[in-house]
């Protein structure tokens, strides 16, 4: 008899002030069976962190746009690094912005990954597939297991 491996969810909470990229990614999302949540600016995001009491219930990887109001995700990816609560979230920039030396910044910041935003929905799905199966197969995803 075969042992049955349970796929869990991968969570990611995504900073992005563009609710139609929101309503695409939720989407794309639904269609690969795994979770995700939006706030609309930086500053929200670090609430939405600080809130959460339950280290087991922190996002498995962020999103993060690079420009939204009031601060450039740049500035975020810079406090999100800072802190020992939350530096081990892989956290991906996903902008259409991409500046090398934006990304470079990024990179350099701790950024995990530079994902340039699709405009193609079918593109958009192969790609988040293919980069949340990597995460779900072969990453094992700290924010749980710290």
């Amino acid at each position: 008899m075969e042992a049955v491996q349970l796929r869990r969810k991968i969570r990611v909470l995504a900073a992005d002030d563009d609710h139609d990229d929101q309503l695409v990614l939720k989407e794309v999302f639904e269609r690969i069976g795994h979770e995700i949540e939006f706030v609309d600016s930086g500053p929200l995001l670090v609430e939405k962190l600080d809130a959460n009491t339950d280290k087991f219930m922190l996002p498995d990887i962020i999103m993060l746009d690079l420009f939204m109001p009031p601060y450039h995700g740049i500035d975020t990816l810079r406090n999100l690094k800072n802190s020992v609560d939350w530096r081990h979230i892989p956290i991906i920039i996903y902008s259409n912005y991409q500046d090398p030396e934006i990304i470079e910044s990024a990179y350099e910041l701790g950024a995990t990954s530079f994902m340039p935003k699709q405009s193609n929905f079918d593109d958009m799905v192969e790609t988040m597939q293919g980069f949340l199966n990597y995460w779900e197969k072969t990453v094992s995803l700290q924010a749980r297991f710290e």
